[in-house]
């Protein structure tokens, strides 16, 4: 990694992890972890296509002083000759490390944000595996959902009882 990618980078590349037992916080968080992504790809596109610009007026300056240099002591430059002396201004240089840089930077959160798009498409087939029940036997998941029905039928009657008493402390 270049020195210019945040520890965000390191944070959100760790939060590629799915823990198939803490699946319900792993969806919850991936929308938020998706939008930090593709925000920073935004921000280090726009990075690259200004220094880009930079590169480009860098490019015409150096320009304009080779062909008057040159016209001066030849004549008519070619451009081949305009073309090699060009790349050697340092504003020129200094800016195309620039570029490559954030090229560099740029694709490393390209690759994650893609990597994030396919966290989505993997947490949707590793929930439908846990409904399924894939990580344990039909017993136990048949046993927990008879636990969870039981659970929900006693919840069921103790509201249907606090009802029934205050319907008759109301009417009495």
């Amino acid at each position: 990694m270049t020195d210019r990618v945040p520890t965000d980078y390191d944070r959100l590349e760790r939060g590629l992890e799915i823990d198939e037992d803490d699946l319900d916080r792993a969806v919850m968080r991936q929308p938020q972890l998706f939008y930090e992504v593709a925000r920073m790809v935004k921000v280090r596109t726009s990075e690259r296509d200004a220094w880009k610009k930079e590169l480009d007026k860098a490019e015409a300056t150096a320009d304009a002083k080779v062909r008057a240099m040159l016209e001066k002591e030849e004549g008519k430059p070619r451009e081949a000759d305009i073309k090699n002396r060009v790349m050697m201004f340092k504003d020129v240089e200094s800016a195309r490390k620039e570029v490559m840089e954030c090229n560099i930077d740029l694709g490393m959160w390209e690759a994650l944000k893609e990597s994030y798009v396919q966290r989505s498409y993997m947490l949707k087939e590793l929930v439908a595996l846990y409904v399924a029940g894939y990580w344990g036997d039909s017993n136990s998941v048949q046993g927990s959902r008879s636990v969870r029905s039981s659970d929900a039928d006693k919840a069921r009657k103790s509201m249907s009882e606090q009802r029934q008493q205050l319907r008759r402390r109301s009417n009495g």
